[in-house]
């Protein structure tokens, strides 16, 4: 069962630092899956459970993908959605009843977990990037991801 989380407690594991060792995309193993390509890195946390950031993108077109940061909290066997940065489809916040085809990123709530079981159903348009790898550098920046070797950078 996914456990439930308060703002707050989003908002400490968003910016809890996660470090990598390396250049965040290398460390990445894809796997090809039905019509796309899905990569994903576990970062452990001091108590036992671990973050853990997953991206797929399609094969067919390149304005589809999702860039995510989850969290197995500790006593949970379920991934909890933190983030996820997706590229250009429609997408419609149930609560605000806002319909909109763009890029956008989804972050969890409080709200979105009691009314609708679902974590990070509610969304922003965002103009920050327009292809998978600059919402990797989102994702980064937002998120705390902290490089702790001399190799810099995503590219």
């Amino acid at each position: 069962m996914k456990p439930f989380l308060t703002d707050a407690e989003i908002k400490d594991l968003i910016l809890e630092e996660k470090f990598i060792q390396g250049n965040l995309i290398n460390l990445f193993h894809p796997k090809t899956k039905k019509g796309h390509l899905e990569m994903d890195l576990e970062i452990p946390r001091a108590d036992g459970s671990h973050f853990r950031i997953i991206c797929r993108k399609t094969n067919k077109n390149p304005l589809l993908f999702s860039v995510i940061l989850g969290c197995r909290v500790k006593n949970s066997s379920e991934i909890f959605i933190l983030k996820r940065y997706d590229g250009k489809d429609q997408h419609t916040n149930k609560i605000e009843k806002n319909k909109f085809y763009d890029y956008h990123i989804h972050t969890a709530t409080e709200r979105y977990q009691v009314q609708f079981g679902n974590e990070d159903g509610f969304a922003e348009v965002t103009n920050r990037y327009a292809d998978f790898y600059e919402a990797i550098r989102c994702l980064e920046q937002d998120c705390n991801i902290v490089n702790d070797s001399e190799e810099l950078g995503l590219f």
